[in-house]
């Protein structure tokens, strides 16, 4: 069962290689006969993905995240056990939408896609202010918590609910999303976009997501407005606020959108660096973004390498200066995944075979400190294990298995098209 599911996830894979597309970026290996073909395969070990995608991290959420009315638990203990008090926002619930909508096309298994269906009524019934419109967090119960705004969690509607349609072909769902995509003209001017919660203003973050989003709705609508948006977006992202020179994007803007000044609170997000690589790679791809865009994704990547990543142990740090000084050197769970996964990307998709060495060392650190070896999942940080850990949270509003969901996911696919061994 776990092996046709992988088959039919490949009809929504990322890449059109029946299409013979095999992009190189300006720092890809080009083979000496100026061919584009991948020279190289490389064994990712895709028996350990399946069962740590499966065993020990979807099987977990499926059976602690789901109540009966299709409220989404994510404050959930080192032992997966719930805690008594539980809050869903727009962007917890969303991101489990899409966990559980992975859970059903890998597994095939019928209580992933019922707990879909239950999540994605329950964001309809007791989330959305309005069409289009979206509040922020709910209770158990349904009752609203926090009626505030979002622009990120907007992202995640759009997300959550394409994936819902996705497995279920469920028309409500996909109408709510294109509704939030569309009847509100929130991409028209990015630059008013209703940042309404105080840590969304003026971060590149939402619109990251927002981007991400639409590829998604395209996906499941091939609607070409929605593709138009996500052009429109990329090109404000990166003709006005990607700093070219140095191949970096800052994180946080004034209301102009310009960089803030480092003494003011401008920082690199690496994590999101090497995230925004992935997505690009995937834009110019499958979406048929000009190719200037996959150039920008390898400098990011590379910044990121150069600037973020710990060549003793492996993995990226959080965050750097605008000249590549770490000035966070914390290591998240959310990063590693994202790093791991554009690196896989980059190395099999566009030949960047010196990327390997680097995918290998971050998954061998991921496996000692970040994989929890008794209960499964994944800390939020690097534990060490000499010291106890029983009290570390293995979800939270902020961790609701998306990331590393989508680095399995994506190793799987890489491995069923014949990218890796």
């Amino acid at each position: 069962m776990l092996k046709q599911g992988l088959s039919l996830l490949l009809s929504f894979s990322f890449y059109t290689l029946s299409q013979g597309i095999c992009l190189t970026s300006a720092t890809a290996q080009i083979p000496s006969d100026g061919s584009n073909s991948i020279t190289t395969k490389y064994d990712i070990d895709e028996k350990w993905f399946q069962q740590s995608l499966v065993e020990d991290n979807l099987s977990h959420w499926l059976n602690s995240a789901i109540t009966n009315n299709g409220f989404f638990r994510v404050t959930l203990n080192r032992q997966w056990q719930p805690a008594a008090e539980q809050t869903a926002t727009l962007v917890s619930q969303s991101r489990l939408l899409y966990v559980m909508a992975e859970g059903y096309q890998i597994t095939q298994n019928q209580k992933y896609l019922d707990a879909v269906k239950k999540g994605a009524d329950f964001l309809l019934a007791n989330f959305r202010k309005d069409e289009g419109e979206w509040y922020w967090s709910v209770s158990p119960e349904g009752e609203l918590i926090d009626e505030t705004e979002s622009p990120y969690g907007y992202a995640f509607a759009i997300f959550g609910l394409s994936h819902a349609h996705r497995v279920t072909g469920y028309e409500p769902y996909l109408d709510a999303a294109m509704t939030t995509a569309l009847q509100l003209d929130l991409w028209a001017d990015i630059k008013t976009f209703p940042n309404k919660r105080p840590e969304d203003s003026w971060t590149q973050n939402h619109m990251m997501h927002t981007f991400e989003a639409l590829l998604v709705l395209h996906d499941v609508t091939k609607d070409n407005q929605i593709l138009e948006n996500a052009r429109l977006l990329a090109d404000f992202i990166f003709d006005q606020l990607y700093q070219q020179e140095d191949g970096y994007l800052p994180e946080a803007f004034d209301a102009n959108w310009k960089p803030l000044k480092i003494e003011e609170g401008g920082y690199v997000d690496i994590g999101h660096q090497v995230e925004w690589a992935f997505f690009l790679s995937r834009a110019v791809a499958e979406k048929g973004f000009p190719e200037h865009y996959l150039d920008i994704g390898g400098r990011l990547l590379n910044f990121g390498l150069q600037n973020g990543y710990d060549h003793e142990q492996g993995g990226i740090f959080n965050r750097s200066s605008y000249s590549g000084q770490i000035s966070n050197s914390d290591k998240v769970w959310w990063g590693q995944s994202e790093f791991i996964r554009a690196v896989m990307q980059y190395a099999s998709f566009h030949d960047r075979q010196d990327l390997w060495p680097q995918y290998q060392q971050t998954l061998q650190f991921v496996q000692k400190y970040f994989l929890d070896s008794e209960y499964g999942g994944w800390f939020s940080e690097p534990i060490d294990p000499r010291l106890p850990n029983d009290e570390h949270l293995k979800g939270h509003i902020w961790k609701a298995g998306y990331h590393v969901i989508g680095m399995y996911v994506h190793a799987l696919q890489l491995y069923e098209q014949g990218l890796v061994e």
